[in-house]
């Protein structure tokens, strides 16, 4: 029994010795300012609501930390049997807004919706 428990007490420390010297960790390097990249989005808000049950609208504000050539948003809208989360994107739905020399960006579209399926949003945003 105690040759079994000393075993056992070898095992893990070798096991936790293997973990620590195969991780490895990154580091992400900052400019010399200390300022985030003007490419970059800092802020992003949606909402996504039924207006009725034929309706919704959806609504996205996304903002870059300075002066960008272009944002644009893409929002699809994804639809799923009810009851499932087997969401997928409904063919034809994607709803595309650029705007050019801007530091954010607001987005509203409507999409068509049923009352026999569950819905939700999928954003990108590019710049």
């Amino acid at each position: 029994m105690k040759k079994m428990k000393k075993i056992s007490a070898i095992l893990v420390l070798a096991m936790m010795l293997a973990s620590i010297f195969s991780s490895s960790i990154a580091f992400a390097a900052m400019p010399p300012d200390n300022t985030a990249s003007p490419n970059t989005i800092m802020t992003c808000a949606r909402s996504f609501v039924a207006v009725s049950s034929t309706s919704a609208i959806a609504e996205v504000f996304a903002g870059s930390s300075g002066d960008t050539p272009f944002i644009t948003s893409e929002i699809t809208l994804q639809s799923a049997p009810l009851g499932t989360t087997s969401f997928t994107d409904v063919k034809g739905s994607t709803k595309t807004k650029t705007v050019e020399n801007q530091t954010s960006i607001l987005h509203t579209c409507s999409f068509d919706i049923s009352s026999d399926k569950e819905y939700r949003i999928k954003i990108e945003l590019h710049l």
